[in-house]
């Protein structure tokens, strides 16, 4: 054979092959992307808002089928359905009724959708630079931001709108390129599917119109630019007819209370009845009094550096440019684009500053910033690479020959995928639990660091790889499993037939959950998932007859202590002991063998003494503003009939640790107190502290533990 000749033959069709390819690239990084989330799929879990965005698609399709009393209820009444409608008509088409089958196909097209949104990105870099390889930049951004990517699977609410988000910068860069009317109506239907979806959508419908009246006014001044002028009046027409008409025909809210139904939704979006705390920079921050940097540091905390570093550029530029000649800037539809982008991201910090809505979840709400950030990334790679390659050629005409323009310029767009491909690294180690990303600007070394300033893995998802592991670990045993219920939806039905559901069996053998809630302290882990070496989900044993004995064995000597008398006599006595070990009170009960024993016989409540006692973190239920009923299956293990929780009241301000009944007083500690404290309530807080404290205490320990009936009481000063 010869291969000189095979050579000949074979590279011309190789480097043609490549050609077709590299025309296509953003084809085929779309291909590739798909066949990456189909094998990656199954392994994200539910999200904590998938079953409610179901039901508004429901409601609403129902609603326009005819039935006027399906709008969902008055919490998400307001929510568009321009994406949930869609999910609805699939689901019944396909006659979809398991929820493994219904989930994990809305979970499918919510990532498809991201993936359409990756590639308008691409087609929207290559209208703004002409560059194949830019493009393919914008696409691989877009799609690869480790946190979003997570969503795209289980999030249908801000993923969506992020993806509809670039659809409609898109659609907006293209009117405007073309001109013509057809091409604003197209724009104004984009802007109206995105305002559905979020309200802060129809920030850009003023954008585009005020751009459009300057074009008019400017048209109006020049020579001859009566034609132009009346162009630009059709545009406006065109845009401004069919952004609402298209949000009336998506939204049938509006159908029943009109344009008043905006407001609504906005006044949903900016005071959220979902009061919470959140873990910020080491402080319990509440949602309704965020500090001003909440969001950028979220922003600046779990975006990739890169895509940091570029936009800054990016925008730099962008800015620079339009600052050095204002009046060309504003005439120019490409300049005006991008300081567009630019001025998205500062501008809707300002508005939050002002309107101060109810954020949950980081600046989850808010990623739709990514796509103008995404672009102006893009805007500051090109600025850079043309810097290089104009200073290889200015060192060319000096006579130094290193580097070429082109492939100076090449060496600049290396280095960003190669800045891509670490952030692609980086998902791969964590994956499935992208969702807990965090950048170098944050110590990830430390985890005692990153643990004590920021939430992680809020939603919930990596839940359905708890109950996975354990059915691994336990394949013939059947276990019993208590766990969120929507961490079942994506297990197939011999998963759920092995793993029987505590819900219905209130006894359960295991316990999976998420952000440490449950600490090894309380009971043993068998599974547990870390992030940067913290704990984002385990799975603990509370059925000690379940574990070896080596697991078992802490908590079995505990117990013999406690029955042997090693602990000393029993503070409290109701049918059961309570005992002090030095640092944490231990419930030892000999018979437990009903639920409603365990369950009710033995419940912590915690809450503040005074208002101005700091807010502490509780295993996840959020500070003790709120008070919080720790139940024996939350917080006990079971073994041979037997019961045993340990509790160490060190890490918490708590007024009452109840033994007995549980007391209408107690329940409306839970139930009735205010955040703060209101004056009643707070008038009681003082008189009770005043009441029990001049007695003389059962413990000291730097708080005092006093009995008070069929109450521990426990004390510490502010």
């Amino acid at each position: 054979m010869n291969y000189g000749t095979l050579s000949n033959i074979c590279a011309p069709r190789l480097k043609s092959a490549g050609a077709f390819l590299w025309r296509r690239n953003g084809i085929v990084a779309l291909v590739l992307f798909a066949a990456v989330g189909l094998a990656v799929l199954d392994d994200y879990g539910a999200g904590a808002d998938e079953w409610s965005q179901r039901q508004i698609g429901a409601g609403n399709l129902d609603y326009i089928m005819g039935d006027a009393d399906a709008l969902p209820f008055s919490l998400v009444r307001y929510y568009g359905a321009a994406f949930e409608i869609p999910l609805t008509v699939v689901e019944r088409a396909l006659g979809l009724e398991r929820d493994r089958e219904i989930y994990l196909t809305r979970h499918l097209l919510t990532h498809a959708f991201h993936l359409v949104g990756g590639l308008f990105a691409w087609m929207l870099a290559f209208r703004m630079f002409g560059s194949r390889t830019l493009a393919l930049v914008a696409m691989l951004t877009f799609i690869l931001h480790p946190r979003i990517y997570a969503h795209s699977f289980f999030n249908p609410k801000d993923a969506p709108f992020l993806s509809m988000f670039m659809i409609a910068l898109y659609a907006i860069h293209r009117a405007f390129g073309k001109n013509t009317v057809g091409a604003f109506a197209c724009a104004g239907i984009a802007v109206g599917l995105l305002t559905n979806i979020r309200v802060m959508g129809a920030a850009l419908f003023p954008a585009v119109i005020v751009m459009l009246i300057y074009d008019i006014a400017a048209a109006h001044c020049a020579k001859s630019g009566e034609r132009s002028a009346y162009r630009s009046a059709l545009n406006a027409a065109a845009f401004a007819i069919a952004a609402p008409l298209t949000l009336y025909a998506t939204y049938p809210i509006m159908w029943s209370e009109g344009p008043l139904a905006l407001f609504s939704a906005f006044e949903t979006l900016t005071d959220h009845p979902n009061h919470v705390f959140q873990l910020f920079m080491g402080e319990m921050v509440h949602n309704t009094a965020l500090p001003p940097h909440y969001l950028p540091v979220w922003m600046a905390i779990t975006t990739p550096p890169l895509t940091l570093a570029l936009a800054a550029v990016g925008a730099g530029a962008t800015l620079w440019a339009g600052a050095r000649r204002p009046l060309e800037a504003l005439g120019n539809s490409e300049t005006r684009f991008r300081l567009l982008l630019a001025a998205a991201p500062p501008l809707t910090l300002a508005a939050v500053a002002v309107f101060s809505p109810h954020i949950l979840n980081g600046w989850r709400h808010f990623y739709f910033l990514y796509a103008p950030i995404c672009l102006l990334a893009v805007c500051g790679l090109a600025a850079l690479a043309s810097a290089a390659a104009r200073t290889a050629q200015a060192r060319r005409w000096s006579g130094e020959r290193r580097l070429s323009p082109a492939a100076a310029r090449a060496a600049v767009y290396a280095a960003a995928v190669l800045g891509i491909g670490v952030t692609v690294a980086e998902m791969a180690a964590i994956h499935p639990h992208q969702l807990t990303y965090f950048n170098a600007f944050v110590d990830r070394r430390t985890p005692e660091y990153l643990r004590a300033r920021y939430e992680m893995g809020y939603a919930g998802p990596s839940l359905l790889e708890g109950m996975r592991r354990l059915l691994e670990r336990y394949p013939d045993s059947e276990p019993t499993v208590r766990s969120s219920w929507k961490a079942r939806w994506l297990l197939s039905e011999r998963e759920k037939r092995a793993l029987r559901d505590a819900e219905d069996r209130t006894d359960p053998d295991f316990v999976v959950f998420n952000r440490n809630q449950l600490e090894e302290r309380f009971a043993p882990y068998v599974y547990t998932r870390r992030v940067y070496d913290n704990a984002i989900m385990s799975v603990a044993a509370v059925n000690l007859d379940m574990v070896d004995e080596e697991t078992a064995a802490p908590y079995l000597r505990l117990y013999e202590d406690a029955a042997s008398g090693a602990l000393g006599k029993p503070i409290a006595r109701g049918g059961f002991d309570v005992y002090w070990d030095g640092e944490a009170l231990v419930y030892a009960r000999d018979n437990c063998e009903r639920h409603e024993d365990a369950d009710f016989s033995f419940v912590v409540n915690v809450a503040p003494v005074f208002p101005d006692d700091p807010p502490r973190f509780g295993y996840g239920y959020g500070p003790d503003w709120f008070g919080k009923e720790f139940h024996f299956t939350d917080r006990g293990v079971r073994f041979g009939g037997k019961c045993l929780m340990r509790f160490p009241l060190t890490d918490f301000l708590i007024r009452a640790v109840q033994v007995g009944a549980w007391t209408e007083r107690g329940m409306s500690v839970w139930g009735e107190t205010a955040i703060p404290p209101d004056a009643e309530t707070l008038e009681w807080d003082r008189s009770e502290y005043a009441r029990i404290s001049a007695r003389e205490p059962a413990i000291r320990a730097g708080f005092d533990l006093h009995l008070d009936g069929d109450e521990l009481v426990y004390l510490k000063e502010p």
